[in-house]
């Protein structure tokens, strides 16, 4: 008798933890277990805001969530307000999350402006030579951007072809305590369909806002090994039209390994540098 109260009283003070649902902007609730592999590609933002619609074609597909190679890099970028040059660092998380960058005295004037941003490139497993990737800027909240114009977001591939009609991109912000999104479609018009990747062109939201990130995603086809990879976003500086920043070829000269503009548009971004991932073999 001492023995069954004794454990009865062990697994009364056991800690354990309860497995809840993950609650998204359209009331619809995702379970534990599904909520669990899609954060091995997206960030807690991006699942609340999925529409169910993409949440049930997800977990419908052959994505392989369990197995996501992934790479990210923190990037702080100062800007020339007179010239527009731009120098990117990198730095650390925190250095990202808090804003907290030494900057040099002749920095810390009103005459250069600053930035932080993640790029983030995430790829799964192969699954019947098809693979699933995303690309994320994030940008800390504590050094948002200044100049709101068109950022260019995109991807360069080898030995991949990009699966027609499942690529696509999502500006996400936060104004007043609330998130909102802008999608972009596979064949609209900011997108840049071609032979070695595609691009999109975001225009950056003016309203008072506390969070913004972009992304684009999609399936990709395995035609050979090694396969790569490269992600790369560019941030406008100075104001562009929608013509000007679809003004570029994907070739490994352009920035990031990705966007060739002319000598005269590169000039009108920040030049960060890009990432990449790859797959060996099958």
């Amino acid at each position: 008798m001492k023995k069954i109260v004794f454990f009865i009283l062990l697994f009364i003070l056991m800690p354990f933890t309860v497995l809840a649902d993950f609650h998204t902007s359209e009331g619809y609730d995702i379970p534990e277990e599904n909520y669990q592999k899609l954060k091995n590609l997206y960030n807690d933002v991006s699942i609340y805001m999925m529409p169910y619609e993409k949440y049930v074609d997800l977990m419908s597909s052959s994505i392989n969530f369990d197995n996501v190679q992934q790479t990210t890099k923190y990037v702080y970028s100062l800007c020339d307000n007179n010239t527009g040059h731009c120098e990117n660092m990198e730095i650390t998380e925190e250095e990202y999350e808090t804003g907290n960058v030494y900057l040099p005295v002749p920095y810390q004037s009103d005459t250069y402006s600053t930035a932080a941003k993640l790029l983030r490139l995430s790829l799964t497993t192969p699954y019947d030579a098809v693979t699933y990737f995303t690309l994320y800027t994030i940008w800390s909240p504590e050094l948002l951007p200044k100049v709101r114009s068109f950022d260019v977001m995109g991807i360069r591939i080898g030995n991949f072809e990009v699966v027609n009609g499942t690529q696509m991109g999502t500006q996400t912000y936060k104004t007043g305590g609330v998130y909102k999104t802008i999608n972009y479609a596979p064949n609209g018009t900011n997108i840049s369909n071609q032979k070695l990747g595609f691009g999109i062109s975001m225009n950056i939201v003016n309203d008072d806002i506390t969070y913004l990130q972009n992304s684009i995603e999609g399936h990709l086809q395995i035609n050979a090994t090694p396969a790569v990879i490269y992600g790369s976003y560019q941030h406008a500086v100075v104001d562009v039209d929608l013509a000007t920043s679809k003004s570029y070829t994907i070739s490994s000269g352009g920035l990031g390994s990705v966007l060739k503009f002319s000598s005269k548009v590169e000039n009108y971004y920040d030049k960060m540098g890009g990432t990449y991932l790859d797959i060996i073999s099958l």
